[in-house]
């Protein structure tokens, strides 16, 4: 999902927790919630007794990662990207960096 429709859904599960009254808890899970709606970045496949754990980029890869590791304990966990700023603030006009 990309960071203006990730941003409209999360700001559509605030709006909606507050009209309907929720408290702060609520609202920071209905924001969670909305967050977890992304897609996943990559795959970690982790928890095996023989194998080191792996990050993988599709998740049919990792399923098949999974497959040929057969039952040792391994899992596969959804790693998510952070959100990324737009732009680094710019220094305005006149003014100039000072080291401190």
């Amino acid at each position: 999902m990309r960071d203006d429709k990730l941003i409209e859904a999360m700001r559509d599960a605030v709006f909606d927790a507050i009209e309907q009254g929720e408290d702060a808890e609520n609202i920071a899970r209905a924001a969670l919630a909305a967050l977890r709606e992304q897609e996943p970045a990559a795959w970690l496949i982790t928890g095996s007794r023989a194998f080191r754990d792996t990050v993988v980029t599709s998740e049919a890869t990792a399923d098949r990662r999974l497959s040929e590791r057969g039952d040792d304990g391994s899992c596969k966990v959804p790693l998510y990207a952070a959100p990324q700023p737009e732009d680094a603030p710019s220094i305005p006009a006149g003014y100039k960096l000072v080291p401190a």
